[in-house]
This record gives C-alpha cells, sequence and structure tokens, in this order.
C-alpha cells in the first residue's frame, strides 16, 4: 500500500514551490532568508524499489568558503510520482526525500565542500505537528523535527558523501489538535 503524503489544499502532483519556507528565525542562521527552490523530480531506490519521486524543498546557505558553510533544507513535502510498491508513513516518505535529495542533489544547488568534512554542515527539516486523530501532517512551520549529516565531495571523482551525525528538534506552536511527534 502506497501513502501519499498530503498537505493542506493541494495534491503533491500539481504542486511546484512549497506553500511556504519557515520563519527566517528557525535554525542555524537566524535571519538569513529562505529561497524556495520548488520541486525536483528524480529517482529514489528504497527496499530495492526504484520510483521515481517529487521532493519540494526551501534551502539556505551560508555562503561562507568551506569547510565552515552551513546549509540548511526544508522538505516540504515528499512523494512517489506514480503507485509504487512501498508502505511507507508520511514521516517516512519526507524522511526518505530529504535523505536522498541531500545524497543526490539533482537540482545540483545544494554546496558540496571537499572531503573529508570537518564538521557537520547540513540539516534536513521538516514539518513534526501530526493530526492527533489523522495522523497526517498539520500546517506549521515553526515546530521541527530534523537531521543533521556532514556532507563532502571527493575532491578528484566528484562523488557526493553523506554522514547522518545526529537528530534534531526545533519546539513551537502546532495548531488545535494536532502534536509535535519527532521519529
Amino acid at each position: 500500500m502506497l501513502i501519499a503524503l498530503l498537505l493542506p489544499s493541494r495534491s503533491m502532483a500539481q504542486q511546484t514551490l512549497c506553500n511556504s519556507c519557515p520563519p527566517d528565525n528557525i535554525g542555524i542562521w537566524p535571519g538569513l532568508p529562505w529561497i524556495n527552490h520548488g520541486c525536483v523530480d528524480f529517482p529514489i531506490t528504497v527496499q530495492g524499489v526504484t520510483c521515481m519521486w517529487r521532493v519540494c524543498y526551501c534551502y539556505r546557505t551560508s555562503g561562507i568558503v568551506s569547510p565552515n558553510e552551513f546549509t540548511e533544507v526544508y522538505i516540504c513535502s515528499a512523494q512517489t510520482l506514480v503507485p509504487c510498491e512501498l508502505e511507507l508513513t508520511p514521516t517516512d516518505m519526507i524522511t526518505i526525500g530529504g535523505r536522498e535529495l541531500l545524497r543526490q542533489n539533482p537540482a545540483g544547488n545544494l554546496p558540496c565542500p571537499p572531503c573529508p568534512p570537518a564538521q557537520t554542515n547540513y540539516r534536513v527539516y521538516w514539518t513534526s505537528c501530526k493530526h492527533e486523530t489523522t495522523g497526517l501532517f498539520c500546517n506549521s512551520l515553526d515546530a521541527l523535527c530534523g537531521e543533521e549529516f556532514k556532507i563532502c565531495c571527493d575532491p578528484l571523482t566528484g562523488a557526493r558523501y553523506t554522514l547522518f551525525t545526529g537528530n534534531v528538534q526545533i519546539g513551537g506552536t502546532c495548531p488545535t489538535g494536532c502534536k509535535q511527534e519527532c521519529p
């Protein structure tokens, strides 16, 4: 069974931009504006099954020359474009979509300092508010879950490496009837 993640008021197939990005004061770089990249379609393999996915996201980067550059990414939606033989929860979809976006960088807009990474240099966020009855995501941009990574590219081959370094949770307020839930 495929579980498609739907956000309020529009289906993913119609979505070309995130409805909105998090407030600029959320995360590592308070005040640095988020860039609404829109959506990117690319193949992702999960449990041996390859499907085309659509991942929609916002991002911002410090612009400081590596290794001190830091990039934040907000995943507003992730789904398969056609029915795919996967049983995934909405949280699985967002998490896998975000990790693969970092690993594959299909749009080529997420910086990659040369290896080895000296420090954690990426955070990926997603909304963490879920409806208490349906379990679907609620619209909230200040209560976020996330993961941190070290990312680097081999200067000779260009191969991109990602290393998970931990979870993050940004507390905030969920709408009525929703509660914050992070993995």
